[in-house]
Parts: structure tokens; C-alpha cells; sequence
């Protein structure tokens, strides 16, 4: 798993006003998991290197003593993937404003959720995320990291990246199960009043090894009959931060980006990271 790695942690910048949230996201990121974060630009605009001396005062101020390099290579988000092959996490911003240059950002951030080897962390705009917080700081109220538990070839790595991330930032962990009771009951042939009982033991199991190998973080658990989208999407809004597979069991072979993990990332209230 890549984010077990002392890996660096990449941001892209773009000129964008999601810069500044992202940058402080992935400078926290970085000195919690003590890595060297690397300043991507992927635009060729002008006033790109204000952007980049703005985005080292940022990290002076969020994280002191993070080491920071930079890397010019204006083919945005193809950059981001390449280089994401021996990186620890990709950092990039959700802009939520109109306008071009919030679409070329968010296709930019689109395309590094899909593509990227290593966990992505979209931020929004604006929305100050919880890695704008040092790490360690406990928060008093609210859900903490909340986990989106499936099954399918990514769903151990996100239930690994959330304990790891609730460990290291002091934060309680929400693990949320979600299904479509009538779907789900006819899908895996057993009746939905037995659904709910079922769907509470397979949470268990999913996180019983997690919970013994982090027995400092404080995990409660949610079982909802209802859309996982919308669920995690309405957690968002008291999280600190989202953790989803990049894909769960449904869709096609060879999908890269879920239906529930393209809807969260697009809509949450608070930064999302996309584990693969």
C-alpha cells in the first residue's frame, strides 16, 4: 500500500484560488506523514510564479520544516498521474465557482482521481479541510474521518488509509455502510428485513484486524439502508475528512472511478481522499 511509504507528497498548482487550500492540505499531509511535499506546476499562465512564491509562504505557515520542491510541467493532469506512480498522495483543489478556470480545474482534479496510483485527497473551495488543522489537534465535536466501507479490489486499502489517517491526527473514525435494501437483497437472494443484520456483521468482520492493529483510534459505526452517495455526501458536511475505494464491486470491469466515489468527490463539503 503506497501510503505506508515515506513517499513525497504532490500538489498541483494551477493559478486557481482552490491553490490555497489544497496547498495547506497537502503541507499538512506531508509533515504528518513526514514526507517532502513537491509544488507541480501544471499551467502555463502568467503570474504562475507569484503563484508558486505564494504557495511556499503557505507551507512555511501551515507546516515549518517541511521540505519543499518544485517541479514545471504544464501538461496538468497527465503530469499529476505520472509522477503519482512513486508519490505518497496527490493533493488537488474542487473549485466550486463557474467559470473556466474552475472547469479546466475541475477536470484536472477529476482526471488525477481516476487515474492517479496513490491515494488522491480533493480539497474544496472553500471549505478550510481538516488538514488545515496541525496534525494532532483533536477535534471536540463532528464525525472525524468518515470511511465509506464496500467491498471490491480497493475497499481494504481505504479502511488501511482511514485508521492510519484517524491515528495520526488524533481523530475519531465513522465507518458508514450504505445499500439499496431491495437491490442489495435481490442481488446476494436473501430477504431485506434480514439485510440490516447481515450488513451489521460484515462491518464487523470488515473492521475487526483494523481495530486490533489501531487500538487507540475510536471507531463507531453506521449502517444505512439507504444511497451510499448521498449518505457520505450528507456526513461530509460535521467530517473532517471523507475516505472512499476508488471503486466498489458494481460497474464494468476495467472502471477505474466509481459511481459513489465520482458523486462524493464532486459533492462533499469536505476534503475527500480516493484510495486505491
Amino acid at each position: 500500500m503506497r501510503w505506508l511509504t515515506s513517499r513525497p507528497v504532490l500538489v498541483g498548482i494551477d493559478g486557481a484560488i482552490t491553490d490555497t487550500w489544497a496547498v495547506k492540505a497537502a503541507a499538512l499531509e506531508a509533515a504528518a506523514g513526514k514526507s517532502r511535499l513537491v509544488l507541480v506546476s501544471v499551467a502555463d499562465r502568467s503570474g504562475m510564479a507569484y503563484c508558486l512564491r505564494q504557495a511556499h509562504r503557505i507551507v512555511a505557515a501551515t507546516a515549518p520544516g517541511v521540505s519543499v520542491d518544485e517541479v514545471e510541467d504544464h501538461a496538468a493532469a497527465r503530469t499529476l498521474v505520472k509522477l503519482s506512480r512513486e508519490a505518497a498522495a496527490v493533493v488537488v483543489g474542487r473549485p466550486d465557482h463557474l467559470g473556466m478556470e474552475g472547469l479546466v480545474a475541475a477536470s484536472i482534479a477529476h482526471q488525477v482521481a481516476t487515474y492517479a496510483e496513490c491515494p488522491v485527497l480533493v480539497v474544496p473551495d472553500p471549505v478550510e479541510p481538516v488538514e488545515a488543522r496541525r496534525p494532532g489537534q483533536v477535534r471536540t465535536s463532528g464525525l472525524g474521518v468518515v470511511l465509506g466501507v464496500d467491498v471490491g479490489e480497493s475497499a481494504e486499502a481505504a479502511i488501511g488509509y482511514a485508521f492510519d489517517q484517524s491515528a495520526r491526527r488524533s481523530l475519531p473514525l465513522t465507518a458508514v455502510r450504505a445499500w439499496t435494501p431491495i437491490a442489495e437483497a435481490h442481488a446476494r437472494g436473501i430477504f431485506p428485513d434480514q439485510f440490516h443484520d447481515a450488513e451489521d456483521r460484515f462491518l464487523s468482520e470488515a473492521l475487526a484486524g483494523w481495530c486490533e492493529k489501531y487500538p487507540d483510534v475510536r471507531v463507531s459505526r453506521q449502517n444505512h439502508g439507504w444511497h451510499a452517495a448521498r449518505i457520505l455526501v450528507e456526513a461530509s458536511r460535521t467530517a473532517d475528512l471523507v475516505v472512499v475505494g476508488a471503486r466498489g464491486a458494481g460497474g464494468f470491469e476495467g472502471l477505474r472511478l466509481g459511481s459513489v466515489s465520482d458523486a462524493v468527490m464532486r459533492h462533499a463539503s469536505c476534503t475527500v481522499a480516493i484510495v486505491r
